[in-house]
């Protein structure tokens, strides 16, 4: 596995202003001096002062240990190398060291260009190597918590100073991981890009275009510090990431600032809303889609979930109002159906993963094939990881399933069914089945429930299978996998 870098160097010129400096001797010629000779004066009626300035320009280097770090693993591991980043500048203000991938291609491509398998960096937060999926790799500044690369324009801070630096040259260690599942051996290659800007008097980096302040990669949000509402002060489910005048303030996936006047939000951590709130406290929220209410709720693994069955459908979403990343194709969300439409809990008696089906019942809200409950994504060639994708409100996503993850996180909290059926709030819905009837029908309401997250099972069935939390009074807590084409519910989690 190879992961190349790309440096980039940045200078200025040193001005410095040249005193000109010149002699002038007074000759005097010889001669006779009479004794009669009159005595000349001296009196000094005015003064003047003059500024000498010597301008000292900014410079700066930054260099690499290498130019192509070198990875090699053998299937179902993990496996990570270091760069090594020295930067060198006399900036007063100090400097700020960014990174980000070439382009807006993150994955890791083969190159033997007939094989379409590749390593993805799009994962949500922060991941230690146990955690990570598998054909996933990432970047950490301390060699434990790893973190997507970002797409080029897209920088993060690997590091940032305010003040003249105090040794010659400082250091910063970057750590590059993957985890390898089942992948096709080879060569798989991405280019990284570190960059280094010198801070204006402002602390933010300065560049040609005024335009560069890359987020930090653990705590992007530079501008928080003025936010204070909590779930109480705001009324719709995308307030979580707006500012007070009802500007979005943050693309998650694209990580472009809107507004800087409020936090700036990404994949990493809860929205400020969400972190000023109190554990315990809810509110009802109107999803701005389509009016309707659902209450939230800061639970007690201290994340804000909607804690009623999603019931969105026949809509077309959008990255505007919707989890959809920046940039990319919307998605047309079907109407509900009454009839199997490619619902089917059983895999024998249809072999289809990639029906769009949308099952609207007045009682229990929606139930959702996993294709249509990730906007799309999750078809029968969505083998490995997590939707970056759904059709939750925008600042809002499904939830990660398996382990560590999620689910298993909020099951840890909320350890028997009484206690998800309380709080969390996981109604026993049953499912929309089409597996036995020709119509198909909601089974087991009153008993089961079955809620999808985003991630596929990835080793059964060639990832026909998607994870979700199932709960029944027979059988308790379950951490299921079950066929995509599945009719089941969805709670939301805010980003």
């Amino acid at each position: 596995m190879k992961i190349s870098t790309q440096k980039e160097k940045t200078s200025k010129l040193s001005i410095f202003s040249k005193i000109g400096i010149f002699s002038a001797s007074l000759l005097a010629a010889s001669g006779a001096v009479y004794l009669y000779s009159p005595v000349i004066g001296t009196h000094a009626d005015s003064s003047a002062t003059a500024d000498i300035n010597l301008t000292v320009g900014e410079v700066m280097s930054l260099t690499l240990n290498t130019n192509a770090l070198n990875l090699s693993t053998n299937p179902n591991s993990f496996v990570s190398g270091v760069i090594t980043a020295t930067v060198s500048t006399n900036s007063q203000y100090g400097y700020t060291l960014a990174l980000e991938d070439v382009d807006s291609d993150t994955n890791m491509v083969h190159t033997n260009e007939n094989i379409d398998a590749v390593v993805t960096s799009s994962f949500s937060g922060k991941k230690t190597s146990a955690e990570m999926d598998a054909n996933t790799w990432g970047f950490s500044l301390d060699a434990t918590d790893f973190y997507k690369v970002p797409a080029n324009g897209s920088a993060v801070a690997l590091k940032r100073t305010t003040t003249p630096m105090a040794t010659e040259s400082e250091s910063t260690d970057v750590t590059f991981g993957a985890k390898v599942g089942n992948l096709t051996s080879g060569t798989y290659t991405d280019k990284v890009l570190f960059t280094m800007y010198v801070n204006g008097q402002d602390g933010k980096p300065t560049d040609p275009t005024g335009q560069t302040n890359p987020s930090n990669p653990s705590d992007p949000g530079e501008d928080d510090t003025n936010e204070t509402r909590t779930l109480a002060d705001i009324e719709t489910l995308q307030d979580l990431y707006t500012t007070r005048g009802g500007t979005p303030i943050y693309d998650y996936e694209t990580k472009v600032v809107e507004s800087e006047d409020i936090y700036s939000e990404s994949n990493t951590k809860r929205s400020k809303i969400c972190k000023n709130t109190a554990v315990g406290t809810s509110k009802v929220l109107r999803d701005s889609r389509d009016g309707t209410r659902y209450t939230v709720k800061k639970l007690a693994d201290g994340n804000c979930w909607m804690v009623d069955n999603l019931r969105i459908s026949d809509m077309e979403l959008t990255s505007a109002n919707s989890d959809i990343p920046r940039g990319e194709a919307g998605y047309t969300l079907a109407a509900s159906s009454d009839g199997n439409m490619g619902f089917t809990y059983n895999p024998g008696h249809s072999g289809r993963t990639d029906a769009d089906s949308v099952h609207i019942d007045e009682t229990y809200g929606g139930y959702y094939t996993f294709k249509a409950a990730t906007a799309g994504w999750g078809t029968s060639e969505a083998l490995v990881g997590s939707s970056p994708r759904s059709i939750c409100p925008r600042g809002w996503r499904l939830p990660t399933g398996g382990d560590n993850s999620d689910f298993s996180r909020l099951t840890a909290e909320y350890n028997t069914v009484d206690l998800l059926r309380g709080e969390p709030n996981f109604v026993a819905s049953g499912l929309f089945n089409g597996a036995y009837e020709t119509a198909a029908s909601i089974t087991n309401a009153g008993d089961y429930s079955y809620h999808w997250s985003g991630t596929v099972q990835e080793t059964y069935e060639q990832g026909d299978y998607a994870y979700n939390l199932s709960l029944s009074s027979r059988y308790g807590i379950m951490m299921n996998y079950s066929f995509k084409n599945s009719g089941f519910a969805i709670h939301c989690i805010a980003r």
